[in-house]
């Protein structure tokens, strides 16, 4: 199914993943971006592309499509995948709470990056 809204994406994810996603969008939203629909899922951005949500099998996964370039202080980040560069994934397990404090951290430190960037 391609999911038209993200509405449409949440409620198509089990409901474990829904709650988590519901927390996320929420958090994305209270820092100011742009919600959409890319790639089939949801994603949020400043200038450009920053956040990416997903639901898998076994975790939700919030992109930070320039993950790369942030400081992970507190070591929340894995690679997304072997062949990205600088996309980097946080991952929430069913069984996982949600600090949504330091999650609005790094998402507002994100922001602050892409905005940051020169417009050449």
């Amino acid at each position: 199914m391609q999911a038209k809204t993200v509405d449409n994406y949440i409620d198509a994810a089990p409901e474990w993943a829904a709650k988590k996603l519901i927390i996320l969008r929420k958090l994305a939203l209270k820092a100011g971006f742009e919600e959409s629909i890319k790639w089939n899922a949801p994603s949020y951005a400043a200038k450009k592309n920053v956040l990416g949500l997903a639901a898998f099998k076994g975790w939700v996964s919030l992109w930070f499509h320039n993950g790369a370039f942030l400081v992970d202080h507190e070591k929340q980040f894995q690679p997304a995948l072997e062949t990205t560069k600088t996309m980097r994934q946080w991952r929430f397990l069913p069984e996982d709470e949600i600090d949504e404090a330091l999650v609005l951290k790094y998402m507002l430190e994100a922001k602050a990056a892409d905005l940051a960037k020169s417009t050449f």
